[in-house]
């Protein structure tokens, strides 16, 4: 399959979302702030577009990856080093639509959220947010295309690169680069933190 990765336009956020909703519905975080599969299916689009679109829309840039039909198979979010903090009223705005998604569960949704902010690097990094391939096009190099669009952008600027991910994804991302560095410390998720060094 030939895939094109471009910047996303605005027409375009609609299309990345439901395809990062889809490609992370089995993720161990989204399973865990939402156990209930049927829920999960039902609230991660809305979830995932908080996250990506109205907390951290402003934080890097947005890349989709096209079919040879010039569908949207693909999606991946970046976070610029040195990126400013959502305001008051944006934070307003994702508090709730957290809450609308996971419910009793927010406490710890918010809890894995914290623990995953703290374990990021020290150093400047761009910060691989989220990056994923619509379940029908995965395993066709689409999410692969994606990430090395994103480490040209870490590359030209001379920084460092971190990623979370499910521990099956370790050999994945170690082709790109990236070391594992330590185990999300919360016994309910299977969660790895990995960084890929500065290149000289």
């Amino acid at each position: 399959m030939s895939t094109h990765v471009r910047p996303a336009t605005a027409a375009d956020t609609s299309a990345a979302v439901a395809v990062l909703a889809r490609a992370f519905h089995d993720h161990p975080v989204y399973r865990h702030a939402l156990p209930d599969d049927a829920a999960r299916r039902r609230r991660l689009p809305g979830l995932m577009h908080t996250m990506v679109v109205t907390m951290y829309g402003h934080a890097g840039p947005l890349d989709v990856a096209d079919d040879e039909l010039g569908s949207v198979v693909g999606a991946a979010a970046w976070h610029r080093p040195g990126h400013p903090e959502p305001g008051g009223p944006t934070m307003l705005r994702g508090f709730l639509g957290m809450a609308r998604a996971t419910r009793t569960r927010l406490g710890e949704w918010s809890r894995l959220g914290s623990a995953i902010e703290r374990m990021r690097p020290d150093e400047p990094h761009w910060y691989l947010f989220h990056v994923g391939a619509d379940p029908r096009h995965q395993a066709r190099g689409v999410g692969s295309a994606l990430v090395r669009r994103g480490l040209e952008r870490v590359d030209a600027d001379g920084v460092a690169a971190h990623l979370e991910c499910a521990p099956d994804l370790v050999g994945y991302y170690a082709r790109f680069g990236f070391a594992e560095v330590e185990t999300v410390p919360l016994e309910a998720v299977e969660l790895v933190t990995m960084t890929r060094p500065a290149r000289p």
